[in-house]
C-alpha cells in the first residue's frame, strides 16, 4: 500500500496511509487530495512552530540563520549549522557553544510534540578534526542527542545517532561553515511504523 506525494499519501504526523487494493487502485481521489493537503499543512505547521518557538521575532533572527529544513524521501530534515562568527561547537572539539544549546532546546520542544522517530547525524567540513573525523562527528551527534532528550524528545524515539565525518557536504553549501552541522531527521511513517 501507499500513495502519491512525499509521504506516501500520509501526513508525517499521522498513522493513516492512503490505502490501495491489490490492483493498485487508490481510494477516493478527493480523500487523497485532502490527505496530501494535510501533509503539506503539517510541514508548514512544524516550520512555523520552529520559527515561532523563540518568541520575539527580532530576538529569533540570529537563531533562525542557523536552521534550514527540507523534505526528502526519508522525512523532514532540520539542519542546524555554523554560520561565520557563530559556531555550534568549540573549534575541533565536541564541546557545544551556548548557541547550540538554545537551538536544540527550541527544536527539541517542537519535536517533543510529535510522535515520529528521530535520526541525528553529525557532519564536519574538510580539515575540521585534528584526529579522527569520524569520532569527532559522532561525538557531536551524541552531544546533540543528549541536548534533544533534555529538551523533551523521548530517548525511545531515537532511531539512530551517526557521525558522517566530512563525507556528506550540505546541499548547496557555499562555505565550510555550512558543512559543520547537525542534521535532525523526523522520519516519515508508513502505516504506523517507521521506515528503516
Amino acid at each position: 500500500g501507499g500513495g502519491d506525494g512525499p509521504f506516501g499519501g500520509a501526513s508525517m504526523f499521522s498513522q493513516d496511509v492512503l490505502a490501495q487494493d491489490a490492483t493498485g487502485r487508490k481510494g477516493d481521489p478527493a480523500a487523497a487530495e485532502t490527505r496530501d493537503n494535510a501533509a503539506d499543512a503539517s510541514l508548514w505547521e512544524l516550520e512555523n512552530r520552529l520559527r515561532g518557538a523563540t518568541g520575539d521575532a527580532v530576538a529569533a533572527d540570529p537563531l533562525l540563520k542557523h536552521i534550514r529544513t527540507r523534505v526528502t524521501d526519508e522525512g523532514l530534515i532540520i539542519e542546524v549549522f555554523d554560520i561565520p562568527g557563530s559556531p555550534l561547537f568549540a573549534d575541533g572539539t565536541a564541546l557545544p557553544n551556548p548557541i547550540l544549546g538554545r537551538l536544540l532546546a527550541m527544536v527539541g520542544r517542537v519535536l517533543a510534540a510529535t510522535g515520529n522517530q528521530v535520526a541525528i547525524a553529525g557532519h564536519l567540513a574538510p580539515g575540521d578534526a585534528a584526529g579522527d573525523p569520524w569520532d569527532l562527528s559522532a561525538d557531536r551527534a551524541q552531544r546533540a542527542r543528549a541536548m534533544l532528550t533534555a529538551a523533551g524528545v523521548a530517548d525511545a524515539r531515537l532511531d539512530r545517532v551517526t557521525g558522517k565525518a566530512d563525507r556528506s557536504p550540505a546541499p548547496g553549501a557555499d562555505s565550510l561553515a555550512r558543512n559543520r552541522r547537525i542534521e535532525i531527521t523526523l522520519l516519515r511513517r508508513f502505516g504506523g511504523t517507521e521506515e528503516r
